[in-house]
């Protein structure tokens, strides 16, 4: 067995006066971080920006038939965030030098935008099928650029790719309670750092399977794809750090971001999505 790898994982989480994300400081990107644990009061605010999970609630709301899926933290996993949880200080890169723009979706690491249904995965799709496929594609240099999402509502990654892209429901499968309610970033995050996640030919999406578990196959496969840590977070809340997130995205890192699907009808092709 390959020895676990040490993988750059990215979360944003959108709060009132600022942006929080999560960092991984064993990627192979150029920089220098300093951290510490998290202060009661950075705690506090943390969790009073998030929300408190409620029981009984499903928190895949669907938006004109579509599946949504983020919940809020519940207590186990705020007591795991208030003991774990690390704030980084400062990032410091070898080039300062950040351009205008940059899209890493045009990159051929970046997988072809797919089709969660009415399904809550969204959690599953954003650290799994988006960013995972795309860290181990630049790491191994596989060129995803011919890969094409085919069939719509209920499709699939070119057949010729599946063992490229990585499996949505290997990770929500294990972080979904056994309901289709939606799951938390944190759960997300913990299961690609101790366990990994499986590439699509593993073990196929389908909006209308939740519980399944991984075929042995699944589960062999996952650990080579280990992420290298977890629990780690930034505040956004001046042009330094942003500087600092914009960096991080033209060194080749995701953003993944939290945002209201009830604005979806009213945006045009004109509008910009903030931080409100």
């Amino acid at each position: 067995m390959r020895t676990k790898k040490l993988l750059f994982l990215l979360i944003i989480l959108l709060i009132s006066n600022g942006i929080a994300f999560a960092i991984d400081d064993s990627s192979n990107q150029k920089m220098k971080i300093t951290k510490r644990v998290l202060s009661d009061d950075e705690f506090l605010e943390l969790k009073s920006k998030m929300g408190a999970y409620e029981e009984g609630v499903n928190y895949n709301v669907k938006i004109n038939g579509f599946g949504t899926g983020l919940i809020p933290p519940k207590p186990e996993q705020l007591a795991r965030m208030k003991t774990e949880a690390i704030m980084v200080d400062n990032m410091l890169f070898d080039s300062e030098d950040i351009p205008i723009s940059h899209d890493n979706s045009a990159t051929k690491w970046f997988p072809p935008i797919g089709h969660q249904g009415s399904e809550g995965s969204c959690v599953a799709w954003a650290a799994g099928y988006y960013n995972k496929t795309f860290q181990e594609a630049m790491e191994h240099d596989w060129d995803l650029s011919a890969c094409a999402w085919e069939n719509g509502w209920t499709g699939y990654p070119s057949a010729a790719y599946q063992d490229k892209i990585f499996s949505p429901d290997f990770i929500y499968h294990q972080i979904n309670d056994g309901v289709d309610g939606g799951a938390y970033y944190s759960d997300a995050m913990d299961l690609l750092y101790g366990v990994g996640c499986c590439t699509w030919n593993k073990m196929p999406y389908s909006m209308s399977d939740h519980t399944s578990w991984p075929s042995e196959t699944a589960w062999r496969q996952a650990p080579l794809y280990r992420s290298g840590t977890s629990h780690n977070y930034v505040n956004v809340t001046n042009d330094t750090n942003i500087g600092n997130l914009k960096q991080f995205l033209a060194n080749y890192n995701n953003a993944i971001i939290a945002i209201d699907a009830n604005y979806y009808p009213s945006l045009t092709s004109n509008d910009l999505w903030t931080s409100d």
